[in-house]
């Protein structure tokens, strides 16, 4: 056997709380979302005639690999870091990384190669969201 590296992005879906896979981040469901409107929300999207242009902006993000953070709001963030951390024990690198791969990600669906404030409080704000 030879390994191989893969990039397969996944969602784990549970009824919950924990899950038997071990995961970066979890989002949970509202109870008004069911298996069967998710289901039935896959299979609209599959035969809408755009999905051919959904899927060549999803590859085209994909491939965008150049990806910079000007000093200034490098500092920015290390600071807003450091304070979370003070307010929050749970906060750690690990936290860190994901808002860093968060905030290229977003900025990314954006095209843009250059992570700005307005990115990084957009991705603070979805987080803050999140942890609701």
């Amino acid at each position: 056997k030879m390994p191989m590296e893969v990039d397969l992005p996944s969602i784990v879906a549970s009824s919950g709380k924990k899950s038997l896979l071990s995961c970066d981040t979890q989002l949970p469901l509202s109870s008004v979302v069911t298996v069967e409107r998710i289901r039935a929300a896959a299979e609209t999207l599959a035969v809408l005639p755009e999905i051919d242009i959904i899927r060549e902006y999803v590859a085209r993000c994909r491939a965008m690999t150049e990806f910079s953070i000007s000093d200034e709001l490098s500092s920015r963030m290390e600071e807003a870091f450091v304070h979370a951390r003070k307010e929050n024990g749970e906060v750690n690198t690990d936290s860190l990384h994901r808002w860093l791969t968060l905030s290229r990600l977003l900025a990314t669906t954006y095209g843009e190669t250059t992570c700005t404030m307005e990115r990084w409080q957009q991705m603070q704000a979805l987080e803050n969201r999140r942890q609701e």
